[in-house]
């Protein structure tokens, strides 16, 4: 089987998004541009990159970007209301590539991608929402980093049955330029599900630490005493969020403090999903024209 790195599209939310994730986004947008960048000189150019070419580091890069995104497109579930919509999206996205590459005879269509992966994903979440409310975040989040690491090497291996290539039992036949079945990979989409109610909670719990210290305000009496009285609130409320939560607002605060580089990642990461689509045909063309025509 033959695999490539895939991005994660710009996940919808019609909620107020997380500056945060979208950064996130960003970074790993432009990382999967230089990974892609370096696969197609190796594939395509015939560019000898032998720290790149069948290395572990390779492998290593093309985890780091796949598995983020899978993680922060679970994570967003949260912040969407529509999840059978996003995942319907993407099922589109992934039969479009499919057609396109199948079609397109650069390199070994995509059966079974990010894409697909991302809408059954989402789809499944959206199915099983309710049910899964009644479980512990912390426990659903151990859960699923267990099963993921438990099932991580199924789909490396081939089985003597056809069709179930997209559960994570590929046939000795099948091939793939993306291949993200959902064995092991719903487990890391599931565990950025889980993290995201964990963040909900949190959000919730700092929010009605805010909402008390505002009433408690609003019954302050004595204009000589309020300063001081503020002042102590603040600081006991402080007090009383836990660690996890001071360190949260550590790196709130520390994102909204520079502006240019994070604006920059924020705007990438928001459009991440025409940066996937594009980027690969943009990149392809660059090298068509710079590279030599023995290259091609």
């Amino acid at each position: 089987m033959s695999r490539s790195v895939s991005a994660e599209p710009g996940a919808y939310t019609a909620r107020p998004k997380i500056v945060g994730l979208d950064i996130i986004r960003g970074a790993t947008v432009l990382s999967m541009i230089g990974f892609h960048l370096c696969y197609d000189l190796v594939t395509f150019a015939g560019i000898s990159l032998s720290w790149f070419a069948d290395t572990p580091l390779q492998a290593v890069w093309r985890a780091s970007i796949s598995w983020t995104f899978l993680f922060v497109a679970g994570f967003s579930t949260s912040l969407s209301r529509n999840n059978a919509w996003r995942g319907l999206r993407y099922g589109a996205i992934a039969c479009a590539i499919w057609i396109l590459t199948s079609l397109v005879s650069v390199d070994v269509s995509i059966s079974f991608g990010i894409m697909f992966c991302m809408a059954a994903s989402t789809l499944l979440h959206h199915m099983c929402a309710a049910w899964s409310r009644h479980l512990p975040a912390q426990f659903l989040l151990l859960g699923f980093l267990i099963l993921f690491v438990a099932t991580y090497w199924i789909p490396l291996s081939t089985y003597p049955v056809a069709g179930l290539a997209w559960l994570g039992f590929p046939s000795p036949a099948f091939t793939s330029g993306d291949y993200y079945p959902l064995i092991p990979y719903f487990f890391i989409y599931g565990a950025g599900t889980a993290a995201g109610r964990l963040h909900s909670n949190m959000q919730r719990r700092m929010q009605t630490n805010t909402q008390q210290d505002v009433s408690s305000e609003l019954n302050i009496r004595g204009d000589s005493l309020q300063l001081s009285l503020e002042e102590e609130h603040r600081e006991a409320s402080i007090q009383k969020l836990t660690r996890l939560e001071r360190m949260h607002l550590h790196i709130r605060q520390n994102i909204q403090s520079s502006v240019s580089i994070q604006q920059l990642l924020s705007f990438i990461g928001r459009h991440s999903l025409v940066f996937y689509l594009l980027h690969q045909p943009i990149l392809l063309c660059l090298l068509a024209l710079v590279a030599s025509p023995a290259f091609f």
